[in-house]
């Protein structure tokens, strides 16, 4: 792992100015290059690498001294080396991109200059045309190739002094020019696509890595973050939330799922109420959208929603089983208001409930029910209120068999097609969720 600097050399005959970034500053210099390696990379040791990316024309008229024509003016080569950094400096030729072809090299140039693990700082102010955007994809290729860490984005705002020949005019003093930190726009762009990935694949894994790379050295930081401390604590606590709620959905923690919903939509109004950066709000409120429905204290309509949430995030066969087991509490808990008190989670009980239903699909007299005597009187009152209604035992039955089928991955004679699966769900769920509101 190393830590690289990364620019685009121009061509321009730059003018000296003070580069500045917030209570840091580099006076007299023509190379923003200058300034942010002084800044950012003084410390840096052997194993790490400024790269500066230079075209033929700008090789020779910045990269050497006296490029343009004029005695006495360092290249940023020599202004570089003069700076006796402990890490390597290289020159890297690429050609001006003025074709497809000549910015795919240049794709594949960058693409080369990274390893595994490396830690990017990335300068913009001189990379012309498409440039920016291709280093943008660059190192969105890479991040998911060689898992390279993107540490900044920064643009020396040189032209904030106005054009170069009135700049020249101006007392050497008055010459500062801001440096602008654009790492937050890449940041929201990772946001974008852990979102993404939850509301795609209801997989919070994303959020909560971003979580640990951005808020949690915030909140571990000294007195100067703590205007933002306050903040990363609601982001933190909203992504341990987020995936509280979506393990529960994927190792089917019925007991569970209100309590982690409502914990999910207090850590949501957090949020609302929090002053993030202003474009990520309407990102949360698309997971308020995605994850509303649950009541957060109705474990049967809660699990019900589960099962439609799981569904809808291809999570097909936790669909079966919190349905399929939100569908004996159902029962249990009708039987249990005429049979003084029944418990839903007597497992023994629960067995009682798809014993009735695959009877009654099968056709059978409720005798063939083998139970103790002292759950007879249970058995007859759900035999009785399954059996009242055709759907009740088929959907149960239908429930049973294919979720059965998937717990043993299709190893049983008759297997189910895989694309057969989802439609049956999708039913079932409307139809509890219909007979439930009845």
């Amino acid at each position: 792992m190393a830590k690289k600097f990364l620019s685009f050399l121009g061509t321009n005959n730059y003018v000296a100015c003070t580069y500045y970034y917030e209570n840091q500053e580099v006076r007299n210099i023509r190379f923003v290059q200058e300034a942010l390696v002084h800044l950012y990379c003084a410390q840096w040791a052997q194993e790490d690498k400024i790269l500066i990316f230079v075209t033929p024309e700008a090789n020779k008229k910045n990269w050497g001294n006296n490029g343009h024509g004029t005695d006495h003016i360092e290249g940023l080569g020599h202004r570089l080396h003069q700076l006796n950094l402990h890490c390597p400096i290289q020159q890297i030729p690429i050609p001006d991109g003025k074709s497809e072809k000549e910015i795919w090299d240049i794709f594949n140039i960058m693409c080369q200059q990274l390893d595994s693990n490396d830690e990017i700082i990335l300068d913009i102010t001189h990379a012309l045309r498409s440039l920016p955007v291709l280093a943008m994809v660059v190192l969105q290729y890479m991040r998911v190739l060689k898992n390279i860490t993107l540490n900044g984005i920064f643009y020396g705002a040189f032209e904030v002094l106005g054009f170069a020949q009135k700049v020249k005019e101006m007392p050497l003093e008055e010459r500062r020019a801001p440096v602008f930190d654009l790492t937050a726009f890449a940041r929201l762009a990772d946001w974008s696509v852990a979102v993404d990935r939850f509301l795609a694949a209801g997989d919070a894994g994303p959020i909560n890595e971003l979580v640990k790379l951005e808020a949690i050295p915030v909140i571990k930081s000294g007195p100067s973050h703590n205007l933002r401390k306050k903040e990363a604590m609601i982001v933190k606590n909203l992504a341990k939330r987020l995936l509280d709620f979506t393990n529960a959905m994927s190792t089917c923690r019925g007991r569970s799922i209100s309590e982690c919903a409502n914990s999910l939509y207090r850590a949501l109004d957090e949020c609302q109420e929090a002053d993030l950066v202003p474009p990520l709000v309407p990102l949360l409120e698309k997971i308020r959208e995605r994850t509303t429905g649950f009541s957060g204290s109705d474990e049967i309509r809660d699990g019900i929603r589960a099962a439609g949430w799981c569904l809808d995030h291809n999570l097909v066969q936790q669909a079966y089983t919190i349905l399929h087991e939100t569908g004996i509490s159902f029962f249990l808990l009708k039987a249990e208001e005429a049979s003084n008190g029944i418990h839903p989670l007597n497992v023994k009980k629960r067995n009682m409930v798809t014993g009735a239903a695959s009877l009654l699909a099968q056709k059978k007299d409720s005798s063939e029910g083998c139970f103790p005597d002292d759950y007879e009187k249970l058995w007859q009152k759900l035999w009785k209120i399954i059996g009242e209604n055709d759907e009740n035992f088929r959907t149960m039955s239908l429930l049973e068999q294919h979720r059965n089928d998937l717990n043993y991955a299709g190893m049983n004679d008759g297997p189910i097609r895989a694309d057969k699966f989802e439609e049956p769900v999708r039913q079932a769920i409307a139809w509890f969720e219909k007979t439930v509101n009845r």
